[in-house]
C-alpha cells in the first residue's frame, strides 16, 4: 500500500523563528549585534556581515552606483554543513532577525540555544524599536511512494486537527512532487 515517507527522526526540515520590528534596524544596531558573534562563535563559526549598497536615480547619466558605504546593512552567523549549506543560521535583515536551522530534532534540543541567541540579539533592539510579528515556522517534507495520481494528503492530517483550519484542508491548492526514481 502506498504512503507518505519521511526522513527520520521526522519531517521537519527546517525550523524556523523570526522577529520582524516596526521599522528598519540602524546601522549602529546592526553593528552592535555583529559585535555578539563572539558568544555564538562555537556554534555559528561563520560571520558575513553584508554592507550596504546604495543606487542614485537621475543624474546626468541616469542610474549610478555609489561605493559601497561602511555601514553595515545586513549580517549572517552560520554553520554551514559538508553540502556547503548553512545548516543553521542566525541572520538580521533590514527589519528582522531570524534564527532557523535544518537540523531539527526536538523542540527541547532547538529551543535552548535559540532563546538565548535570540533573547541576547533582541535586547538591543527592543530598546528602541517594537516588535511587530512573532513568526514560528516549521517546514516539514512528505514524498509519496506510490503512482502520483493516487496521493492523498488528507492522510497527513487527523481529522478535527485543531491547528490546522479547515478551510486549507478543503481548499488544498499545493502541488504534489512525486518521489524521483
Amino acid at each position: 500500500m502506498s504512503s507518505w515517507t519521511f526522513e527520520q527522526p521526522n519531517p521537519i526540515e527546517r525550523c524556523t523563528i523570526q522577529l520582524v520590528f516596526s521599522a528598519p534596524l540602524p546601522a549602529p544596531i546592526i553593528r552592535d549585534l555583529a559585535s555578539l558573534h563572539i558568544q555564538f562563535k562555537r556554534d555559528l563559526p561563520r560571520k558575513i556581515e553584508q554592507q550596504a549598497l546604495t543606487l542614485q536615480f537621475g543624474g546626468i547619466l541616469g542610474t549610478e552606483i555609489a561605493p559601497p558605504s561602511q555601514e553595515i546593512a545586513g549580517l549572517i552567523f552560520d554553520f554551514v554543513n559538508p553540502t556547503g549549506e548553512s545548516a543553521r543560521a542566525f541572520v538580521v535583515g533590514p527589519n528582522s532577525i531570524t534564527y532557523f536551522t535544518r537540523e531539527y530534532t526536538r523542540w527541547n534540543e532547538f529551543w535552548p540555544f535559540a532563546s538565548r541567541l535570540l533573547v541576547t540579539a533582541s535586547r538591543g533592539v527592543l530598546s528602541s524599536i517594537p516588535l511587530s510579528i512573532l513568526k514560528l515556522e516549521y517546514r516539514d517534507r512528505f514524498d509519496w511512494d506510490g503512482e502520483p495520481d493516487s496521493a492523498d494528503v488528507n492522510l497527513l492530517f487527523i481529522d478535527g486537527c485543531r491547528y490546522i483550519a479547515e478551510v486549507f484542508r478543503s481548499h488544498w491548492g499545493l502541488v504534489i512532487i512525486s518521489k524521483a526514481g
